[in-house]
């Protein structure tokens, strides 16, 4: 089976590291906290200056963070496509 680099780094990924919802929050919290002080001032001294930053900010967080996920996606699609392929495990369920 031929997998890309990407699609091998998908695959290892999500068969070897544990899913961990508190990780993702102090890894995004790094970002988003700091944003989301910033608009809090903002709103505290009517700045919209301040507010339309922080915004644009978590925009970009939110854009980066969903292209990942889209790539990610996408890799570990292909890699599964290269299994089924390769193995057929899903022919009894192709029927269904």
């Amino acid at each position: 089976m031929n997998l890309t680099a990407d699609e091998k780094a998908i695959v290892w990924r999500v068969l070897n590291e544990p899913a961990r919802r508190l990780g993702i929050v102090f890894d995004y919290g790094a970002y988003i906290l700091p944003t989301l002080l910033f608009a809090a001032y903002g709103v505290w001294k009517l700045e919209f200056a301040a507010m339309l930053v922080a915004y644009v900010s978590l925009l970009i967080i939110a854009v980066l963070y969903l292209s990942y996920a889209h790539n990610a996606s996408e890799n570990l699609r292909a890699a599964l496509k290269k299994y089924e392929e390769e193995v057929g495990a899903l022919e009894n369920h192709k029927s269904a």
